[in-house]
């Protein structure tokens, strides 16, 4: 994949970050993870029997239509604290990061669910108890800025929050400060471990005081 950048005013210190970060590179020379903005970093977003979902005190069911079209949103049911949880950032650095995570649920009737995220050792980063109307499909999120370089999980449910069945579509997590629009994955996979600058050289112009346009290129490499 490739992607073009394009930052219409930089401040003279965002500049700099970037440009210290590209210097650390040596051009197109490094290699980095790259988050795309709107991309899911969650590896199977539709799929929760996939083996990246750890299930605790679940039980997936039978396929129903979804909150778009098809019969892409699956039936859970969880007992005794029911949980699921996906990484999302496998090998961690992500400190300072913003991350939103969301999944679209239908309860059988009104009440509520928790999601948030967990580091390695499962301890909870942030979570957030979201209400459910009766027979709806609904957008739930949690929103936090990583303090930690840990791997990352994603959780939904735990808490005491899910008991008995609930319908779930489109698991998602994006490194931006919202819930962003929904990206199927793997078709959309947000995490890109093999990046490189496609260029050795910033040319950045000076549009207005304290104002700093550049794009930008990159490449992932298999």
């Amino acid at each position: 994949m490739a992607w073009e950048l394009t930052y219409p005013a930089l401040t003279p210190a965002e500049y700099a970050t970037l440009l210290s970060f590209f210097q650390s590179q040596q051009g197109r020379y490094g290699e980095f993870t790259f988050l795309d903005p709107g991309g899911n970093l969650v590896p199977a977003s539709e799929n929760f029997g996939d083996a990246s979902w750890q299930q605790f005190s679940v039980a997936l069911g039978a396929n129903v239509a979804g909150p778009f079209s098809g019969s892409l949103g699956t039936t859970i049911t969880g007992t005794t604290n029911g949980m699921l949880a996906a990484v999302v950032l496998p090998s961690g650095n992500g400190a300072g990061l913003w991350l939103c995570g969301s999944v679209y649920v239908l309860a059988p009737a009104a009440s509520s669910l928790v999601i948030g995220f967990s580091d390695s050792g499962f301890n909870v980063l942030a979570s957030q108890s979201c209400s459910l109307p009766a027979n709806q499909w609904t957008r739930i999120a949690c929103t936090t800025q990583l303090a930690t370089n840990s791997a990352i999980r994603l959780l939904i449910g735990g808490f005491g929050s899910w008991t008995g069945p609930l319908s779930l579509f489109g698991a998602q997590v994006a490194p931006i400060g919202g819930p962003g629009a929904y990206q199927r994955t793997p078709g959309n996979y947000g995490l890109h471990a093999k990046t490189r600058f496609d260029t050795d050289l910033l040319e950045p112009q000076y549009v207005g005081p304290a104002q700093i346009w550049l794009k930008l290129r990159l490449t992932e490499h298999a």
